[in-house]
């Protein structure tokens, strides 16, 4: 179904990411609502990650913001995360999830410090993770700012992912998030 993560059991409906109309402003106007913890604004891409000419994979790759693996409890192999400043900044920087990382460099390699070619740019891997979502680990992600300007989409977002207090208020929040969006959006609806 058309749901969020786990919110299919609550019935917690998503988009698919196919409307124009989300901004960084809504997701920074999320953050002010109560019981939320941390909020990504996200974009995505189905593109080549290249190592080097015998080495590429085709995958997802996600333009996000510095909270997502906090969101999703991303457990860290190698090196870290990109930063707030990096997404301000629009760094050239890259996590890979371990299956994409193996994919490019080898099982058991370190890829952090290295370089990859995404959307023909070059990027530097700062962080190796296992996520819990299998998906995740097939991916790659860069600031969303950066994904943004290479995809030319740096005035709309797919998907803005909420991180919130405990699950018991999800469903809550999901009100206040609809109405608030309603709001922001009326004359778009």
């Amino acid at each position: 179904g058309n749901f969020t993560k786990g919110g299919e059991s609550m019935n917690i409906a998503s988009g698919l990411g196919a409307a124009t109309t989300l901004t960084r402003d809504d997701a920074a106007a999320i953050r002010g609502l109560a019981n939320v913890v941390s909020v990504s604004a996200g974009l995505r891409s189905r593109t080549f990650i290249v190592a080097s000419p015998e080495s590429r994979v085709f995958a997802l790759v996600h333009g996000t913001e510095e909270s997502l693996g906090d969101i999703h409890g991303w457990t860290w192999l190698d090196g870290e995360g990109f930063t707030a400043e990096d997404v301000a900044a629009s760094a050239a920087k890259v996590v890979l999830g371990r299956v994409a990382s193996a994919r490019l460099f080898g099982d058991g390699v370190d890829p952090t410090g290295k370089t990859v070619k995404i959307h023909d740019r070059d990027f530097e891997v700062v962080g190796l993770m296992r996520a819990v979502d299998a998906d995740q680990d097939e991916a790659a992600f860069v600031p969303v700012t950066t994904l943004g300007t290479l995809t030319d989409r740096t005035t709309w977002l797919q998907t803005i992912t909420i991180g919130v207090t405990e699950a018991g208020v999800a469903t809550a929040v999901a009100d206040a998030v609809t109405a608030l969006l309603r709001e922001r959006h009326a004359s778009h609806i």
